[in-house]
């Protein structure tokens, strides 16, 4: 069996994708993935394109024939799809590790991070690598260009956030990526991300929560066209309540933005604040989780 978790972007939505540091945390939530023979009964799992690609990949890479056929996955996630929370990235590590593991071979964090790059990019289409580095390596890290340096402080471990539910994107991560590409201003704003977010690690690395420029990233993030009517009213709410908030992930335009990343300094505060808002919400921590397989 193995399991991997979901993430969390502190900063760096979309800026990433152009080479811009992103700073990400893994989830406790996350994709459990075991695997048996199906003794030749077809998977219908695996009429899922994106499980057929997942299982395609792992054909070519052990030289193994069939394997759609020959086993049966079955798959548990805690983390909603279309939520900005690492949902394909947590697939595609647990299905390819757990195969790889059914067939003797053990993966490392090196080998299995190119794999899953490329299932994510058969899904989203242009990926910067950011959500299957966190979810291979797990605990919180910076992102960079495809290099990861682990967080120095532990100051996120400590805190308690909520994720707040805006609904699920009715656009993809390609999508939205497709939509910042042809934006008027793209190049400013992307600009103005990454400073923000060379700003935010620093404040972080200190020990700090960095309330305004979240909240500038934030309003850079709405002027990026990510930001759909929900999540702003939502995140509206929670500034007007104290609460420091923002998207977290790609983002969504037309209907919801996916979840809500949420902290204030009183964990109780925070909670019951939340829980004012009518919508779906969790608690938790973060950057605490990491992958790993269970041959019990």
């Amino acid at each position: 069996m193995s399991f991997y978790p979901g993430k969390v972007i502190i900063t760096g939505e979309h800026s990433v994708v152009y080479g811009h540091k992103a700073l990400l945390s893994a989830l406790s939530l996350g994709v459990t993935c075991e695997v048996e023979s199906s003794s030749g009964v077809v998977n219908h799992a695996t009429t899922d394109p994106y499980l057929k690609h997942i299982l395609q990949l792992c054909s070519r890479e052990l030289g193994v024939r069939d394997i759609e056929t020959t086993l049966t996955l079955k798959i548990t996630s805690t983390l909603p799809a279309k939520s900005g929370l690492g949902s394909s990235a947590a697939v595609a590590a647990a299905v390819i590790t757990a195969v790889f593991e059914y067939y003797g071979q053990h993966l490392s964090s090196a080998k299995l991070y190119p794999l899953v790059l490329e299932a994510e990019q058969y899904v989203h289409g242009r990926s910067s690598g950011a959500d299957p580095s966190i979810v291979v390596h797990g605990g919180s890290l910076l992102f960079q260009q495809g290099v990861t340096t682990p967080l120095e402080s532990d100051f996120l471990t400590k805190q308690t956030f909520a994720l707040v539910d805006s609904g699920a994107a009715t656009e993809s991560t390609g999508e939205m990526v497709a939509l910042v590409a042809h934006h008027p201003e793209r190049e400013a704003l992307i600009v103005a991300i990454g400073a923000v977010s060379e700003a935010i690690v620093s404040q972080l690395q200190q020990g700090k929560y960095p309330v305004s420029l979240i909240r500038e990233n934030h309003l850079l993030l709405a002027r990026l066209g990510v930001v759909g009517a929900a999540a702003q009213d939502i995140i509206e709410q929670l500034w007007r309540m104290g609460i420091v908030a923002k998207i977290t992930g790609a983002g969504g335009k037309t209907s919801g933005s996916g979840f809500i990343l949420a902290w204030h300094e009183d964990s109780v505060f925070l909670r019951e604040q939340v829980n004012r808002l009518g919508v779906s919400t969790i608690i938790t921590q973060l950057g605490n989780n990491r992958g790993k397989y269970n041959e019990n």
